[in-house]
């Protein structure tokens, strides 16, 4: 070890594991498997080099523990990938059949269902309608299990229950705001 600035437990130690943990968060939401698979890399060998653990002996003396681990590690993301995908996939299906809801109620629309459609859904959930560009983000669910879970636990949660109190509550008081500053504003 060159220099033991980050030793298991000590400030820096836990302060680059947390910037490494907003790093997988914010790489799991972007999709920038490429980048998270860098950042891991830059993590260990800042561990290794400058921490307390060898984290690449440890490897090599325990070849057997890693594989065993690591197995499992992999089998557990297989199956959490699959229900992300279920999750996801659904999600996307919800806001479809939203979008047909709210299309076959407009009369005398000009514009077909595909292209209406399309035109609602954002770059993201239309490169989601083909399986094939799922393949970055399924190895990421499945590397990153842990964190993956957390996010779409935590993402997903936060947001239903945000809508929920914005739909029930706070919609009443942001329209009387609204309202009052603009008031008749924009009649002649």
């Amino acid at each position: 070890m060159w220099l033991e600035i980050f030793m298991f437990g000590n400030t820096w130690f836990w302060a680059l594991s947390v910037v490494e943990l907003i790093v997988l968060f914010a790489c799991i939401e972007h999709d920038a498997g490429g980048f998270s698979y860098f950042s891991v890399a830059i993590f260990l060998a800042l561990i290794h080099f400058f921490g307390d653990a060898s984290v690449f002996s440890y490897i090599a003396n325990n070849p057997y523990t890693c594989l065993t681990w690591g197995g499992i590690y992999i089998i557990v993301g297989f199956f959490w990938a699959i229900a992300n995908l279920g999750f996801s996939t659904a999600k996307l299906r919800r806001k479809i059949e939203g979008i047909r809801k709210e299309y076959k109620e407009f009369k005398n629309i000009t514009v077909e269902w595909d292209a209406y459609m399309r035109g609602k859904l954002t770059h993201r959930e239309r490169a989601s309608l083909e399986f094939s560009t799922y393949s970055s983000r399924i190895i990421s669910w499945m590397v990153y299990w842990p964190i993956s879970f957390i996010w779409t636990m935590l993402n997903d949660s936060l947001r239903r229950f945000t809508k929920f109190i914005y739909d029930t509550i706070l919609v009443g008081v942001f329209r009387k705001v609204h309202s009052k500053i603009l008031g008749n504003i924009h009649k002649a």
